[in-house]
């Protein structure tokens, strides 16, 4: 079989005889082009297996329109012009080389494939377009985009939580802070004028106290060290409770206003009014006040010491941030930096733990984003929009990410990644906005409290088994409320303010 008939691009192929095998002779004494084949026809043989081509990958009619235009098959270039005509495939390459047939591979060539006239007969007709990568987290109930190479491995996170609490008296009040967890296992809950203390460990619960006077609980924190407890209320007081001995050691005043927000520096006790105005307290004299920081011009709606108590953060109503520098003074007027940039008031503030002087806000509403800042400088570094309300933000102890959660309208919980931005999770339960959260001594689970009056434990950030610590607790509450299992909570509670457990 001869050279043409051996080619793909041919519908039926000439039977050998005498005039196409004299075609044959003929073609192969023709240019360099001939003079490297076989008297067959073929080039001779490496003995390789030959390359067959994907018909899917080729542009079969450019491969023809090249195979054509490029053969020495032609009427005008054959010698022997009788032995030509007396060939079909000669006929039909002659038919090939007639003026109008020419004009019209011309016109063909310069329309359709100018851009392509040297290029290879196997080519794929258009280059891989690479796509951004889309990460879809199967445990959260939106993706996001992220433009990357590698697919990034989400980890897994509950979407439902471990248990559920009623907690009725909750009030439905952004500029309040009064749920915290404690390092020896203990979560302090404030509804309407009392205090709650549950042991998480043994299950225990007891009510720590009870305010008089139509006065109501704004705030509450848990000293760094030890089980002592500030309360913050209505009437502009902050006390201070023993809570192994059940007993107030301690009632400060001074403040014009009531007392939002609270935050502990070994034996300074920070607190924030209503009024504008920063106290610092010296828990250990009897002169308790030794500064005021006053700067914002709004309710003070939330402070926060650094890890290694060097600065204090404090956000407002007036929807701005400061820092404050608690090593020159702890009174002052000026601010070390104003954090510029929010458009609602902000309760949300966090310091990282893996990394100094990084601190995330979050604001209201009217603003819905965190921005995390370099406190060294006050630069803002990043900012999410989170599309809801942020009334709190808490940076993970085991992974770098960060937990918000929202009011309205979404009313949950998001987990972010730092410094990507990208979400991990998206919580979803509680029926009301989410007001206060905590983080248990461990690290692994976070409790939310929500206007709906309901107490949620999530675990957000659960670490490998090797990593985990046991955090038992000394053994506190026992006279309040006897050593209790969980499924006995509701019993304990109800003997004092009727809240039902619900763990679901």
């Amino acid at each position: 079989m001869n050279f043409l008939a051996d080619s793909s691009f041919l519908a039926t192929s000439a039977p050998q005889t005498p005039a196409s095998a004299s075609l044959n002779v003929s073609a192969m004494s023709m240019g360099s082009r001939g003079s490297s084949r076989t008297s067959t026809g073929r080039r001779p043989s490496s003995g390789a297996d030959r390359f067959i081509a994907n018909r899917n990958s080729m542009d079969l009619e450019l491969s023809n329109f090249h195979l054509l235009r490029d053969s020495p098959f032609t009427a005008s270039s054959v010698e022997g012009a009788a032995s030509v005509e007396a060939s079909p495939v000669a006929t039909a390459a002659a038919a090939e080389s007639s003026p109008s047939r020419k004009r019209s591979r011309a016109e063909m060539s310069q329309l359709l494939f100018s851009e392509a006239a040297e290029s290879s007969i196997l080519a794929l007709k258009q280059k891989v377009v690479s796509l951004p990568l889309t990460t879809v987290d199967a445990n959260a109930t939106s993706a996001r985009t992220v433009t990357g190479k590698t697919k990034q491995t989400m980890r897994v996170v509950p979407q439902v939580p471990e248990k559920t609490l009623d907690a009725p008296g909750m009030h439905d009040d952004f500029f309040m802070n009064v749920l915290d967890w404690n390092s020896n296992n203990l979560l302090a809950v404030g509804l309407s004028n009392s205090v709650y203390v549950w042991n998480a460990s043994s299950g225990s619960i007891c009510r720590l106290l009870e305010l008089k006077d139509d006065a109501h609980v704004t705030s509450l924190k848990w000293s760094e060290a030890d089980n002592y407890l500030a309360v913050g209320s209505s009437d502009s007081s902050v006390a201070i409770y023993d809570v192994n001995r059940e007993k107030q050691i301690r009632n400060m005043v001074g403040h014009q206003g009531s007392v939002p927000a609270l935050s502990w520096r070994s034996h300074i006790l920070t607190s924030g009014s209503t009024s504008g105005a920063i106290h610092n307290h010296d828990v250990r004299l009897p002169n308790h006040h030794v500064g005021t920081y006053s700067a914002h011009t709004g309710a003070v709606c939330n402070v926060s010491w650094s890890p290694d108590g060097t600065q204090l953060a404090s956000g407002g109503n007036d929807n701005s941030v400061f820092v404050w520098d608690g090593v020159t003074s702890l009174s002052s007027s000026t601010p070390a930096h104003s954090l510029e940039g929010h458009g609602a008031a902000v309760k949300a503030l966090a310091w990282s733990p893996m990394q100094a002087n990084l601190l995330a806000t979050g604001a209201g509403l009217a603003d819905r984003h965190i921005r995390f800042w370099n406190t060294a400088n006050g630069a803002l570094m990043n900012v999410i929009d989170t599309g809801a309300q942020i009334s709190s933000l808490m940076w993970s102890k085991n992974h770098k990410e960060i937990v918000a959660s929202h009011g309205l309208p979404s009313n949950r919980l998001t987990i972010w990644k730092y410094p990507t931005l990208q979400m991990v999770a998206e919580l979803n339960g509680h029926q009301g906005r989410v007001l206060h959260m905590a983080m248990s001594p461990d690290g692994e689970t976070v409790v939310s409290a929500s206007s709906d009056e309901t107490l949620r434990f999530w675990k957000c950030f659960a670490s490998a088994p090797a990593a985990k610590k046991s955090n038992q607790s000394t053994g506190v509450l026992s006279k309040c409320a006897g050593q209790l299992n969980p499924s006995s909570l509701a019993a304990a509670i109800a003997t004092s303010v009727g809240i039902k457990d619900r763990i679901r």
